[in-house]
């Protein structure tokens, strides 16, 4: 079965928020593969230049994602100053009572708001590793 992927990246505009937001889209012509879903959603992904993930989880809305990327900054920035915090779901109003200048400090490493096109039958993780994830043409 032969297969062939490249990633097409389009500017937007958005009238709702400051950031730039890009349509990523993954275009993957299959052959002789009548079972492979071409059925996706709409999610928006936020890049991050500090942390172990350059970009954030796929979310449903632009809010969300920069939501999602103030959290992964914010968590990288209290990592390198040794400080203690919370982990799970209490961590992003844990950090929003406790530490707004470091949510305010996470701006200076949030960069665009891209759109993608998430594969229904594909996680957000697993989405993010194999988007993050750089790969030559006939890998």
């Amino acid at each position: 079965m032969a297969s062939n992927t490249s990633l097409l990246v389009t500017k937007k505009s958005n009238k709702h928020s400051k950031y730039p937001v890009y349509q990523a889209t993954l275009v993957r012509m299959l052959m002789k593969n009548p079972t492979y879903k071409t059925t996706t959603k709409t999610h928006y992904i936020a890049y991050t230049a500090i942390g172990y993930w350059p970009f954030t989880r796929p979310k449903f809305s632009i809010e969300k994602a920069l939501h999602a990327a103030e959290n992964q900054v914010s968590m990288e920035i209290l990592a390198q100053a040794g400080q203690r915090f919370p982990t799970g779901s209490k961590f992003g109003s844990w950090l929003r009572i406790n530490h707004m200048d470091i949510v305010k400090m996470s701006h200076q490493y949030i960069g665009e708001v891209r759109q993608v096109d998430v594969p229904v039958n594909q996680s957000p993780r697993e989405f993010r590793k194999r988007y993050c994830r750089v790969a030559f043409q006939n890998e």
